[in-house]
């Protein structure tokens, strides 16, 4: 009896163990998460300064280039503009964001910065475009430094909330 109880213990601190370094892998993964549309901004900076093509383009070229979620984000606003030019490009840039972007589960004031570049590079012309990416790029390494500077003290604490918390439930169960 004594031998079930302790391996009960055991799985119970094991598993809730298990769950605080999935919660502690799921913040480096959000970090990695802004890294990745840092580069995705990077490049369409570059595309919009050196090819000086028209956005449906540009995002034609990047959909290619990148991988999933963010192809399908940028091919499902070229599609967008394409099919309906009547649609503003904040309104569909916003849709996508939303609908595309979903599974990154970005916090809500990324998201904001986000749909807030999509309105002002539609609006303006190449050189005002550069320089809202460029603003936007500031914000997110910003962004991403605080969230870097915060990591490391989080996953600790989500460790230790695992393993204290197996053992909770470990003693009340002896």
């Amino acid at each position: 009896m004594i031998a079930l109880k302790v391996a009960g213990c055991v799985l119970v601190i094991t598993s809730s163990a298990a769950g605080g370094c999935l919660k502690a892998r799921s913040l480096q993964r959000y970090v990695n998460t802004l890294q990745e549309l840092r580069q995705i901004m990077y490049l369409f900076k570059g595309e919009m300064a050196y090819t000086k093509a028209p956005l449906p383009h540009i995002l034609e070229h990047l959909g290619g280039q990148l991988e999933q979620p963010y192809s399908g984000w940028l091919e499902s606003v070229r599609e967008e503009l394409m099919k309906n030019e009547s649609n503003s490009f904040y309104g569909v840039w916003c849709d996508a964001v939303d609908r595309e972007l979903e599974t990154l589960e970005l916090k809500e004031e990324h998201k904001v910065q986000l749909k807030e570049t999509g309105h002002f590079l539609g609006q303006h012309d190449i050189e005002s475009g550069i320089q809202c990416i460029e603003i936007y790029l500031q914000k997110l390494e910003w962004e991403i430094e605080k969230e870097r500077a915060e990591l490391e003290g989080k996953k600790r604490l989500w460790n230790c909330i695992g393993i204290m918390s197996g053992l909770f439930v470990s003693i009340l169960l002896l």
